[in-house]
């Protein structure tokens, strides 16, 4: 069997009946991980960081964190036969069990807490860093997304 390419580590999620969403709304948590009002709204999506660009995530085990792009367009072996292809990495505080937080940049905080979605995170490492797909690579594999809040329609 031979090596398995991808370029996003992504995945389709369907909610339940019942469960309270809001299109192109990222929770914004305190370090407590409790959930603050108003939430990060997505204005926009970027295709591909640029190096030394500031990013943030938001995930379940470390809440809001922020660093800056450290490298871009890596291959990257998740497992003797995975290779995520072209990946990028942030130096920020991550943990095991963030994966799958979304990655963006604020764009005007505190006022309206805007944000530019990049892609989605898949890896944490030793240190301050984490892997992520980036949104274009991301669309490429499962097609264009719907990610903004409705007033902003991107």
């Amino acid at each position: 069997m031979g090596r398995q390419c991808r370029l996003s580590d992504s995945a389709f999620v369907r909610l339940d009946s019942g469960v309270t969403r809001s299109l192109g709304f990222i929770a914004r948590v305190d370090s407590q991980l409790n959930i603050l009002s108003p939430s990060y709204r997505t204005v926009s999506e970027v295709g591909f960081p640029a190096l030394n660009e500031t990013l943030s995530k938001v995930g379940k085990v470390t809440g809001v964190s922020t660093g800056r792009v450290s490298s871009t367009c890596v291959d990257w072996n998740v497992t003797s036969t995975k290779t995520l292809l072209c990946q990028d990495f942030v130096n920020a505080n991550v943990s095991v069990g963030d994966s799958g937080s979304p990655v963006f940049k604020i764009v005007n905080s505190p006022s309206t807490y805007d944000v530019y979605l990049y892609g989605i995170l898949w890896g944490a490492f030793f240190g301050p860093t984490f892997g992520f797909s980036a949104f274009a690579w991301i669309e490429s594999e499962l097609d264009v997304l719907t990610t903004c809040a409705p007033t902003f329609g991107c």
